[in-house]
Formats: structure tokens, C-alpha cells, sequence
């Protein structure tokens, strides 16, 4: 998280860096128009800067060079990967996060969304390699879909951390 808020500080912090980025990602035609700035305040916003950091990673490292500020850990395949499922788990916790709020949510409704929640990360370590619900992850997967993850060991430690609940 820390080289994407260094990344993303040096681009939106300068003005001068924020418009030619802005215009170099309009040339290419990209989902999104722009970085989101983090903010260390809101934890939702953690998510988002994450899911338009990895959309626009090949725009932001060829706009990066032109710069010279060449970033070597966004060209490390393993890092890419951790930065994916880092994204996906992110999204998924700010959707259970959204699913539990509100005052009309029913206990059973939230048991629902938790148990729901936990199935997904479950679903992570299976041996056909199909990442069915992390949809980022499976994007940046090449020939070696655990490369830089320990999906084994993630499941055991969200294990664990369900016995402790």
C-alpha cells in the first residue's frame, strides 16, 4: 500500500503532474479519467484508490518513465499479484462493510452476508486454480496464478480468526 500512496501522492499532489496525467490517460481512452487521492481518514476510500490504481497500472507506469520516476516494484510480476488480491479482498470487505450498515438490517441478514463473505475467502485455495470471486487476481494471473500468494495460508490464518470470533 505504501509504493501506491507514494505512486499516487506524486502524481495528484503537483498540479502540473495531475493535468498531464489526466491528459495522457484521456488519449488511451481508460475506464477512469483520473487517480483518486488516498486519504488515511476514510477507510472506504482505501478500496477505490486501489481498484483505479490497478486499472490504470500500465498507463501509470509508462507515464511514470516519462517522468523519471521509474518504480521498480510495479513492473515485479509477484508484487502485481499481491497487489491484485490486496484490491480484490479489499473490495469484498467494503461491500460486507455496506452490506451491515443501516438500521433496517436484520441480524440474520448480516449473519447471511458474513457467512457469504466467508465462503468467498474459502473459495480462495482451490486446486483448479479458479479465483471465482476475486476477479482482479484472476485478471493479472499468468502461468503461475499463485505467484507471491500463499492462498493455503491465507485461508488458514481467515480460519483462525473465525475459531477467535
Amino acid at each position: 500500500m505504501q509504493t501506491v500512496v507514494r505512486v499516487v501522492n506524486f502524481i495528484v499532489s503537483r498540479a502540473l503532474h495531475h493535468r498531464q496525467f489526466r491528459q495522457f490517460i484521456e488519449e488511451y481512452d481508460t475506464e477512469y479519467g483520473d487517480l483518486l487521492k488516498h486519504s488515511e481518514v476514510r477507510w472506504l476510500s482505501r478500496g477505490k484508490v486501489l481498484e483505479r490504481f490497478l486499472s490504470l497500472l500500465s498507463n501509470i507506469c509508462t507515464f511514470l518513465d516519462s517522468k523519471g520516476k521509474w518504480e521498480p516494484k510495479l513492473e515485479d510480476p509477484c508484487w502485481v499479484t499481491q497487489l491484485a488480491f490486496l484490491t480484490d479482498i479489499t473490495c469484498h470487505l467494503n461491500t460486507l462493510n455496506l452490506q451491515l450498515q443501516g438500521s433496517d438490517t436484520l441480524p440474520s441478514n448480516m449473519l447471511t452476508a458474513i457467512r457469504a463473505f466467508q465462503n468467498k475467502i474459502t473459495s480462495l485455495y482451490i486446486p483448479d486454480r479458479e479465483f471465482i470471486h476475486f476477479s482482479k487476481l484472476r485478471a493479472v494471473t499468468t502461468n503461475d496464478p499463485y505467484l507471491g500468494l500463499q492462498p493455503q495460508r491465507i485461508c488458514e490464518c481467515f480460519a483462525r480468526a473465525e475459531r477467535g470470533i
